[in-house]
């Protein structure tokens, strides 16, 4: 499955969409101290049918998770992902309803609300990043950055991500993950893309902390 054709597919569909929802202000409101939009995220989950070696030509079928989330951003850099809608069944996997992300300290907590234990770790790849150009993306000058790794159970992620190069706003505006296993058979495809950004008045720094008490699971990364 030849990634570059499928990563500029993605693209150029996600940057047709994204040229609909331009930040008030465009550039001219890169450097608001808050920040609110919508986050979307898309992951294509792809089975094989049983009994195939070569797992890079035939697949059985492809599920589609869709996940939401409303997002704001302060101007300490740390940010906040609301769930606003998901589509799976919420008793598999981690936590979801609260993202946490400190961009400036580059560490980032989850939880789901009214539980008490969260996932933490770095928003850090494990790897140095190569870089891939630059794209203009919501009206900002994004530079771009390709991270691959190999997991400790011989997966491997190729994370290609552009953040804003002259901004306040820290969160990145477009990440596509490749998640191969260690055939190198394509296992999914995580699509993430800010959606909506505007400057918001003021918010409580309240907003941005973690409730009292929860316990917390360290992880080598979180996204």
């Amino acid at each position: 499955m030849n990634k570059s054709k499928i990563l500029g597919t993605i693209v150029i569909s996600v940057l047709a969409m994204l040229g609909l929802c331009l930040p008030v202000g465009g550039q001219d409101s890169s450097r608001a101290a808050f920040w609110k939009g919508e986050l979307d995220v898309r992951q294509f989950n792809f089975s094989y049918a049983v009994g195939v070696h070569d797992k890079s030509q035939v697949v059985r079928s492809v599920g589609l998770w869709k996940t939401n989330y409303n997002l704001y951003q302060n101007a300490q850099g740390v940010a906040r992902e609301d769930l606003a809608y998901v589509n799976r069944n919420r008793s598999l996997g981690g936590p979801l309803d609260v993202k946490l992300f400190n961009y400036s300290r580059g560490e980032g907590l989850i939880f789901d609300k009214g539980r008490p234990q969260a996932i933490g770790g770095s928003l850090t790849p494990p790897v140095r990043g190569k870089a891939i150009g630059e794209r203009t993306i919501l009206g900002f000058s994004c530079a771009g950055n390709e991270y691959r790794w190999k997991t400790s159970q011989g997966a491997t992620v190729d994370l290609r991500s552009w953040k804003a190069t002259d901004s306040t706003f820290l969160v990145p505006l477009l990440e596509v993950e490749f998640f191969s296993d260690d055939t190198g058979a394509l296992l999914s495809l995580t699509v993430q893309v800010v959606s909506h950004l505007m400057p918001a008045p003021e918010i409580p720094q309240s907003f941005f902390q973690p409730p009292d008490g929860l316990r917390v699971v360290r992880v080598p990364m979180v996204r």
